[in-house]
């Protein structure tokens, strides 16, 4: 079904003709504009395909969908100019496919806090539902908040997406039972941390790039029960930390680049926190390449170089609970003492 140009009312009610049609049906928007500030939620409840064209979400306008079946949007700029939580809301066990889209806006937190150009949640304590987005080819960008917010029973999968130029986190993974698996994506230049993954929460990342966080980190990760997954990643040039796992989180990187952070290269502090990195280069950071504290615990399998920082040392581990494990791994050329390494009060590091 083509549709003529309109306002959004139009394509509402286009929406709504097509529900009645039953399932697999696409809505053509033809390369148009469809502009307005009513109704202010545009719901897709029922399994359509909207494909090529703009939407121009004025006031409180949002997209929402709420579908039990799939919905599809191809080619397709949303835009909002107003102060919604979110430009795209994917709630209630919904499964969304984006491909070749644009959403830039969004993000005044709701009554929850959550808000974003892109939100996948889910609001039910049911573990049967299980609201999903798998997105390809996307940008999701907020001036005012994160361009990708995965919230409770909930899952993002990213191929070759970008957030960047966010104002606060790129993207982030909140509360156990959500998830984010991502290949070949960028989320950089973001306000606070490109990537954040907090209380509960896991994420996969592989080939995707982190890097210059203007105020943040680049990979935040905080809380027990938080986990990730790096593979080949690339999180440089952060203005903190280019990876932060504190609090009980955990995280394995393989094969990742985490050299000249403005801050530390890599973080870990407080009990339970967990890193094991190999194959991995954090070198020529401002601070410490590798700085533990606080009971935190991380292992450096082999390959991994901790090499020339600028301030600190190669690795570090601060305080009588924290512990650092090396194997096959180098630590040269720290400023700190004149060598690669450091142990402060009662840290331990041990080398296989």
């Amino acid at each position: 079904m083509k549709l003529d140009p309109g306002s959004l009312q139009d394509l509402s009610t286009a929406l709504d003709q097509a529900s009645s049609l039953g399932s697999c049906v696409t809505l053509d928007l033809g390369g148009h504009v469809f502009c307005g500030d009513f109704p202010e939620q545009l719901k897709l409840t029922h399994s359509v395909t909207l494909c090529n064209g703009t939407l121009e979400l004025m006031g409180n306008c949002h997209v929402s969908i709420c579908a039990s079946y799939g919905v599809w949007l191809k080619g397709v700029t949303i835009r909002g100019h107003g102060e919604q939580p979110f430009m795209v809301d994917v709630c209630g066990g919904s499964m969304v496919h984006m491909l070749d889209c644009t959403v830039e806006g969004g993000g005044r937190p709701n009554v929850d806090g959550m808000g974003g150009a892109v939100g996948v949640r889910s609001d039910s304590q049911s573990k049967s539902e299980l609201s999903v987005l798998e997105a390809e080819r996307c940008s999701m960008v907020s001036g005012s908040r994160c361009g990708l917010q995965v919230v409770g029973r909930a899952r993002a999968v990213l191929r070759h997406c970008r957030s960047c130029g966010c104002a606060g986190n790129g993207w982030m993974v909140e509360r156990e039972g959500s998830s984010l698996a991502a290949w070949e994506c960028e989320v950089s230049g973001n306000g606070e941390s490109n990537v954040f993954v907090g209380w509960g929460a896991s994420a996969a990342l592989q080939g995707c790039s982190m890097q210059g966080s203007k105020w943040g980190r680049g990979l935040r990760m905080y809380g027990s029960g938080s986990a990730a997954t790096l593979i080949s990643c690339k999180l440089t040039g952060n203005k903190e930390s280019n990876a932060n796992i504190v609090v009980g989180a955990s995280a394995t990187l393989f094969a990742c680049d985490l050299d000249g952070s403005e801050g530390n290269g890599l973080t870990v502090a407080g009990k339970g926190s967990f890193v094991t990195a190999s194959a991995t280069s954090i070198s020529g950071c401002q601070e410490s390449n590798v700085l533990v504290y606080a009971g935190g615990a991380a292992v450096l399998l082999g390959g991994c170089t901790c090499n020339n920082s600028k301030k600190g040392a190669g690795w570090r581990v601060h305080g009588s609970t924290s512990s650092l494990t090396v194997h096959a791994s180098s630590a040269k050329g720290g400023a700190q003492d004149g060598c690669g390494y450091s142990e402060a009060e009662g840290g331990r590091i041990l080398y296989l």
